[in-house]
């Protein structure tokens, strides 16, 4: 009986030790990316992700006045990074330096009205679009005199609703 028991347990003792056949699937890869069972293993390739833009998209500016705004542009794998604005008049201007978007804008009393320009940021794989708003506002102290000579006086002048109408001779 003793003699049973000895080799019950020299039968346990092997087969908690484990095995190996030939046709296990599992591998353990090394830091140069190859396996142990002679395969390659695919690197993992971070996902890309968009870069932003943050800061105040409203400028309120004054007609026949300069008015600076900065933004400040974030990318998370520190991509070169490139901005676009759609339908830029040529009163607005912009630079991009050290991820700081510096938006100048210098409009004229004929730019009186809001604008809205879609303003993107590209670190060329994605891209994230935004809403730049610049509110141009009248302003009565750059009114000056107008020069018109005689010629440019003469004539008829009325509304586009013609509700209103100056006869100059």
């Amino acid at each position: 009986m003793k003699q049973k028991l000895l080799i019950l347990a020299g039968c346990l003792a092997l087969s908690a030790c484990g095995g190996s056949s030939n046709n296990d699937s599992s591998s353990i890869t090394s830091s140069n990316n190859t396996s142990s069972n002679g395969g390659t293993s695919t690197p993992q390739v971070p996902a890309n992700t968009a870069p932003t833009l943050s800061g105040i998209f409203t400028i309120d500016a004054k007609a026949k006045s300069q008015y600076d705004l900065v933004l400040n542009a974030q990318d998370k794998e520190n991509d070169p990074l490139s901005i676009s604005i759609e339908n830029q008049p040529d009163w607005l201007s912009y630079t991009l330096e050290n991820n700081q978007v510096k938006l100048s804008v210098s409009p004229d009393f004929l730019d009186i009205e809001t604008h809205t320009y879609p303003i993107s940021v590209s670190d060329g794989k994605a891209s994230t679009s935004y809403e730049l708003t610049v509110n141009v506002l009248d302003n009565p102290q750059a009114w000056a005199p107008i020069d018109i000579s005689a010629a440019e006086l003469a004539g008829a002048w009325e509304d586009k609703q013609q509700n209103f109408g100056l006869i100059f001779n």
